[in-house]
């Protein structure tokens, strides 16, 4: 009975966890193309150039190093082996490891202001001034703040989905409201960045309280666990350098584009970037929303059936979703990006697709890769980053000369094809899931579909013919419509149509 009650309550998170998820990625996708335009007119492009400065510079030094996907594993463990005691004293030493990093940080980050002047050679006397204090505050929030970064990991592994995806729309929705009251009242980059590390600080306040209703804490600085420390250890170096590994190709690629190329050419690919980070975030949702459950699956006596079912379920949703992405991107994006960015960005909408049609391989995989993490294989996963940024690496160096940004793009698409490829190997070898299974009821019984929804949705968008946003918005709402319906009658199997069919009739979701 409490097993079941653990699983109705999973499933009721992560669904409307889920959902939530996806409000709060809509409202961050809308301001950053509604209210950052908006910000930077009425601040000025310096003053919000100095705030990106800031943060991006702190940015460099504020890593948790992995141990935050360390903790979300334990914990995850050790709740579906019921040993709860386990889980304090691991809090307990991830506590001390992260105040000890905090002083580390402490330092370092009162070392670099004192540099200021002479790393930026090229800001006036006043923008040097301004961000001196810019840099204080985003230092001093930062400093407050990291010890607090496991919360979000505890949560985590209490399937607290809901509520840690309502302080994301929370925190969102205070940063807007209380920027545009300050804006209106005269208030300038000061009052932006502290009412952004303001916001910040009141939801670590209510997730904090969050843990303490779920978990009884008994903390001891005091404590000491070799054996967890070590097992911390081990785990979050290799996830690091899977992290660090993934993120090096889009913070270099910028500087290997200028370097060929020349600015205009950097910025064209930010927004190639930009709206593929948009898309991450989509894919990305429900990531880290299964670990819990994949530690309970991997407990039980029928680990190769249950795993593999679960991957086709959420496979078929990830690849759904990944399908209205990539076919509403190809069909309206071109008009989009030229009247958001003008028509000098126009090759960022072909990078963009480069940079996305890649996750169809990787974004249906995620109850796998969640699967890894649990076994504690990151290390494989990592040196598959290494492998993924180098094949990246040596792909630009030889293509941007020759094609220009299109080739940092096709670079980046065929280095994450290697991953896909090689992740898949690794599912295999090392989770013994029923892969062929897999591919045929997610690929196979999906891409058909899918491809009929592309020719449709070109059809549909080359009779409307959109000039304004207006008519970008009649495409979209014309295309998702046509693609939900082509999914629902071709692609859904019958459990599926009948779960749609049963939450209409009770008015849900």
């Amino acid at each position: 009975m409490y097993l079941n009650d653990i699983e109705s309550n999973s499933r009721r998170q992560i669904k409307y966890g889920t959902l939530i998820s996806y409000l709060a990625i809509a409202i961050n996708i809308l301001s950053g193309v509604i209210f950052t335009p908006w910000i930077i007119q009425n601040i000025g492009s310096d003053n919000y150039g100095l705030y990106t400065i800031a943060i991006s510079l702190i940015s460099m030094f504020v890593m948790d190093f992995g141990i935050s996907t360390a903790i979300a594993k334990y914990i995850s463990q050790y709740r579906a082996e019921g040993k709860n005691d386990k889980i304090n004293q691991l809090i307990n030493v991830s506590i001390q490891l992260y105040l000890i990093i905090d002083a580390i940080l402490l330092i370092v980050l009162v070392g670099v202001y004192f540099f200021i002047d002479v790393v930026y050679v090229n800001l006036t006397p006043d923008e040097i001034a301004s961000f001196r204090i810019v840099y204080i505050i985003v230092a001093c929030f930062n400093i407050i703040s990291f010890p607090f970064i496991p919360l979000n990991s505890i949560l985590t592994s209490y399937e607290k989905f809901i509520s840690l995806n309502i302080c994301e729309i929370i925190s969102k929705v205070l940063t807007v409201s209380l920027t545009i009251i300050a804006i209106y009242r005269g208030y300038g980059l000061y009052a932006i960045v502290t009412i952004n590390a303001a916001v910040n600080l009141f939801i670590i306040l209510i997730k904090l309280l969050l843990v303490q209703r779920n978990i009884t804490l008994h903390i001891n600085l005091l404590y000491r666990n070799k054996i967890i420390i070590k097992d911390i250890f081990g785990f979050s170096i290799w996830v690091t350098i899977m992290v660090v590994a993934q993120r090096f190709i889009y913070n270099l690629t910028p500087s290997i584009i200028g370097a060929f190329i020349g600015s205009i050419g950097a910025a064209v690919f930010g927004v190639a970037a930009t709206i593929e980070g948009y898309s991450y975030s989509l894919g990305n949702v429900m990531s880290s929303m299964f670990l819990p459950k994949v530690s309970r699956i991997l407990t039980g006596d029928n680990v190769k059936n249950e795993l593999t079912d679960l991957m086709i379920k959420i496979g078929r949703i990830q690849l759904f979703i990944l399908g209205l992405i990539i076919i509403g991107f190809i069909s309206v994006g071109k008009e989009f990006i030229i009247l958001w960015m003008g028509m000098d960005y126009r090759m960022a909408y072909y990078c963009a697709i480069l940079l996305i049609i890649p996750n169809i391989f990787i974004w249906p995989m995620t109850i796998a890769a969640s699967s890894l993490t649990a076994i504690n294989r990151v290390r494989e996963h990592a040196l598959v980053n290494v492998c993924m940024a180098i094949i990246n690496i040596l792909l630009e160096l030889f293509l941007v000369p020759t094609i220009g940004i299109i080739g940092a793009a096709v670079a980046i698409g065929i280095s994450y094809c290697f991953r896909a490829i090689t992740m898949m190997y690794l599912y295999k070898k090392y989770l013994n899931i029923r892969l062929v299974k897999f591919l045929k009821h997610t690929y196979l019984k999906l891409l058909i579909p899918m491809l009929i929804a592309f020719i449709v949705s070109v059809i549909e968008c080359y009779l409307i013919s959109a000039k304004s946003w207006f008519m970008i918005g009649v495409e979209v709402i014309t295309v998702s419509v046509s693609y939900v319906l082509i999914m629902y009658l071709f692609a859904f199997n019958n459990s599926e149509k009948d779960w749609i069919k049963n939450h209409f009739r009770r008015g849900k979701c």
